[in-house]
């Protein structure tokens, strides 16, 4: 069944600018994975400091495997510091 992620990253004030070249470098690693068919970062115009990442992905396992990747993991550790927040929702159809 296909999984539909909603990641909110909830910048530090200032940091956007910082994060969106980390966010690029693991939309282009991620998209090369099996199982991701969507891996998209937006920016919410009524919050400077916010990008929400939407995501979809064929089942679980390609998702599991995509955050046990190095590039995720890599972004989870330079990511850190610049983050304030993050909330991850889990979607599935109906």
């Amino acid at each position: 069944m296909t999984i539909t992620v909603i990641a909110t990253l909830g910048c530090q004030p200032g940091q956007r600018t910082t994060l969106l070249p980390l966010l690029d470098a693991l939309r282009q690693a991620t998209l090369q994975e099996s199982g991701c068919l969507q891996y998209v970062p937006n920016l919410d115009p009524s919050a400077p400091d916010c990008v929400v990442m939407v995501e979809s992905w064929r089942d679980q396992a390609p998702l599991d495997a995509h955050t046990a990747s190095t590039h995720f993991q890599y972004f989870r550790e330079q990511a850190a510091p610049l983050l304030a927040s993050l909330d991850i929702r889990l979607l599935q159809p109906l």
